[in-house]
């Protein structure tokens, strides 16, 4: 898939793409990376990740950034942070200063170090099992409002 093509499809054709993918990590890969390129504005990069929340497994998917990923590991190597917690309670995570964020200290701090300075993580309900997140941040600090769920 290019990214032109992946520019242009819907809502309902992502979905759909989505489920009868034969490379699930290929397709991610791509959502990924045009998601954070659709978000980003002017000079506020944004990288985003999906997470892969299976029966007594979490993994790790995709992400527009290597760093990102390092990001997804530790919070997967903990065993909570800001994308399985919105997987797991179906809703949407804003941490608008990871400096200042106490609810994953040590994923807050390294994020922080790394310029990743806010995130949101949602939900992604596409009414299958294994359930999904996908988490984004911006690289500046400020307030940030999360993207409308459609």
């Amino acid at each position: 898939m290019t990214n032109q093509e992946a520019d242009n499809l819907s809502h309902l054709q992502l979905q759909q793409l989505l489920l009868d993918s034969e490379d699930i990590s290929e397709f991610l890969n791509v959502f990924t990376r045009n998601l954070a390129r659709a978000v980003s504005t002017g000079g506020n990069e944004v990288y985003c990740s999906v997470t892969l929340l299976r029966p007594k497994r979490v993994t790790p998917m995709a992400s527009s950034d290597s760093l990102l990923e390092i990001l997804d590991e530790l919070q997967h190597h903990q065993g909570d942070g800001p994308c399985l917690t919105a997987t797991r309670d179906n809703k949407v995570v804003y941490v608008p200063d990871t400096r200042t964020d106490s609810r994953w200290p040590e994923y807050g701090k390294v994020a922080a170090d790394w310029a990743f300075c806010r995130f949101w993580a949602s939900p992604w309900n596409l009414r299958v099992v294994p359930r999904r997140a996908w988490m984004s941040m911006p690289t500046n600090p400020g307030p940030l409002t999360p993207p409308r769920s459609k």
